[in-house]
């Protein structure tokens, strides 16, 4: 029966570790954590043997213009490296969401993803743990509207929602 249970377990596991949808589960693991960022945390896709934050056009081996920070040159590294996504006007019929910010002006230019299933805003933010509250602390409901100056990262370049089938 423990060996039935257990095999039960792991199929279920198995079949929704890599699940659209809002499970936190790999996302709590410290290995999954570490290296796994936005990007990764915004397609749901953690590596647990990752040594470095993953780069939009990493996947697709597109190399990225690290003076180019502008969204179209970063629209075209996502579907590069996930061809089935769609930059849409709104979210509807949309059962897996993305919203893609940037800081190009700021000392330190950088990107940033959230997610969006189950009618619910959320992002991971480097190695820390997925938050569904922006940087004044509040609830996410929209990434336009969120607050995202973290200091050092000011994301102040709104691109868009992203829909991945």
């Amino acid at each position: 029966m423990k060996v039935l249970l257990f095999f039960i377990f792991f199929i279920f596991f198995a079949c929704t570790y890599h699940k659209i949808g809002y499970s936190l589960m790999p996302w709590y693991d410290k290995k999954n954590r570490k290296f796994n960022n936005c990007y990764s945390y915004a397609v749901n896709d953690p590596e647990p043997k990752r040594t470095s934050k993953r780069i939009p056009g990493e996947t697709s081996n597109l190399k990225r213009d690290e003076s180019n920070y502008t969204c179209s040159h970063y629209e075209r590294l996502i579907q590069s490296d996930y061809p089935g996504i769609v930059k849409v006007k709104n979210l509807n019929g949309c059962s897996h969401g993305l919203s893609m910010v940037l800081d190009p002006n700021g000392k330190k230019k950088d990107f940033h993803f959230y997610r969006f299933d189950d009618g619910v805003w959320s992002h991971k933010r480097g190695d820390n743990k997925v938050s569904k509250v922006d940087s004044n602390g509040d609830l996410i409901t929209d990434p336009k509207t969120a607050g995202r100056d973290y200091g050092e990262y000011e994301y102040d370049k709104f691109c868009g929602y992203y829909c991945l089938f």
